[in-house]
Formats: structure tokens, sequence, C-alpha cells
């Protein structure tokens, strides 16, 4: 027998598969690059966590869905007829408009001055829309 000594091989470490490295966040400067080149014009000046759910939001196509956690002025924004209308409400009267509804009433032989004031109220309102 010969005393030669074999060098055992080595068995090579099998190679470990790594995960798939987690997405990194964007950055905000990615996020508004991104949102400038999808063609979103809204505002932008969300903290980062709203700004990466408009992105998401944008990515999904924008859609007309409210109960996305999308914040309003991004909403309003892209859809501005969802934005609700302010209830309008009649400017007080100045002291001349009060002398003549006074004067309106005194010539037009009314004694009640409150139907005159509600006759000029209701058509204030109708003209100004």
């Amino acid at each position: 027998m010969t005393t030669a000594t074999a060098k055992k091989a080595t068995p090579t470490k099998a190679t470990k598969k790594t995960p798939a490295e987690p997405a990194k966040p964007r950055t905000r400067r990615e996020a508004l690059e991104f949102l400038r080149a999808q063609g979103y014009t809204g505002p932008t000046s969300f903290t980062m966590t709203d700004l990466l759910l408009v992105c998401e939001w944008v990515e999904a196509g924008s859609p007309r869905d409210t109960s996305t956690g999308v914040p309003k002025g991004a909403l309003y924004a892209t859809h501005p007829d969802l934005r609700p209308q302010p209830a309008r409400k009649p400017r007080p009267l100045t002291k001349y408009q009060q002398g003549y509804q006074a004067a309106l009433a005194d010539v037009a032989g009314l004694s009640d001055l409150k139907a005159v004031q509600a006759w000029v109220a209701e058509n204030r309102v109708g003209a100004e829309s």
C-alpha cells in the first residue's frame, strides 16, 4: 500500500440563494420624478408616506374611488368634479340696501317689512347663481 496522502476534496459550500432584496422605498426625489413622468400635476407637498401613497395611486391609474386613502388634494387635482361645492351664502345687506328695502316697503304700501325682506332675500340668492 502506498502511503500517498490523497487530498480529499473538500466539498464546496452550496451557494445560498439570497432572497430577493426588498425593494428600496423611493426617495422623495425619485417619487417626484416618477409623478412628473406620469403626467401628474397635482400637489406634491405631502409627507413622504402620503407621497408614496399618491405614487401607488397614480400607478393604479388614478381611480375615482375616494376610499383609497389618497390625500384629498391629489384626488381633487386629478378629478375636480369630486370636490364638494361650498354652500353659497348671501352677503349681508349694506346700509344703503337696507334703506332701499325700507323705502320699497313704504312705496309699495306694504305694512309688512318682513315680507319685503323675504322677497328681496329670495331674489338675491336666485340672481347670484
